[in-house]
């Protein structure tokens, strides 16, 4: 089984002079979707999580998936490249939604507190310091799904995917914490999924919020020193 992490000797310059130490390096695979028996996405990704990895794909293209539809994952022995069969029947267009009828209200408060509690529940972040995360969460900013991801798209779709496959399949999750900067592509994968709030601690693309506006999908910047920033 692949692990999604493993460990080096390095060799570390310092002050000091030159020193050996071990440290932990996060891994990252290539899983290949295929629809109806059709290569459809190559995704990168850390390994494990794979369903629901593909259940969130699905759904930030707009394509619901739940608990009854069939994916299987196959491993390879002689390659890191896994490969996800989906079985679909008429699979539908991707087409962004209406617009919600009106923006989520941001609480600061309760916005602060989700950042502390994200990024405590950041295990791999803390062993490699080179992932990515996201969280699925409810209208009480409490976090339904938390996923840890060398790439910061599967990230999101991986917490998107566990929060579906956990009985959210068609009206959630209604908000998202992403641990990057939120990009017009993660605007996009958001409202597709039907998420209502994206928050990040970092600013977003001008392109995301013009995006974002239109559609009335609430962003929020959770800054240090109790800052929040609606826009």
């Amino acid at each position: 089984m692949t692990r999604d992490s493993l460990k080096f000797s390095i060799i570390e310059h310092s002050a000091g002079g030159p020193g050996q130490k071990s440290i932990e390096l996060a891994c990252e695979q290539f899983l290949i979707v295929q629809v109806n028996n059709l290569p459809i996405w190559e995704v990168l990704c850390s390994p494990g999580r794979e369903q629901e990895l593909v259940a969130g794909l699905f759904a930030c293209q707009g394509i619901a998936l739940d608990g009854n539809t069939p994916v299987r994952v196959e491993h390879s022995d002689s390659t890191e490249q896994p490969t996800a069969f989906v079985t679909l029947k008429n699979p539908p267009a991707c087409i962004l939604p209406e617009p919600y009828s009106a923006p989520f209200a941001l609480n600061p408060k309760k916005a602060q507190a989700l950042k502390e509690e994200f990024f405590a529940r950041q295990v791999l972040r803390e062993q490699t310091r080179s992932t990515h995360a996201a969280a699925a969460c409810d209208e009480n900013y409490s976090i339904l799904e938390m996923a840890e991801d060398i790439s910061r798209s599967s990230a999101l779709e991986k917490a998107v995917g566990a929060a579906r496959l956990g009985g959210l399949q068609t009206t959630g999750p209604p908000m998202l914490m992403l641990s990057c900067r939120i990009s017009r592509e993660a605007v996009q994968r958001a409202i597709r999924a039907g998420v209502r709030m994206l928050l990040s601690v970092s600013r977003p693309s001008a392109q995301a919020v013009t995006l974002a506006r239109r559609f009335n999908l609430t962003l929020g910047l959770v800054a240090p020193q109790g800052v929040v920033l609606a826009f």
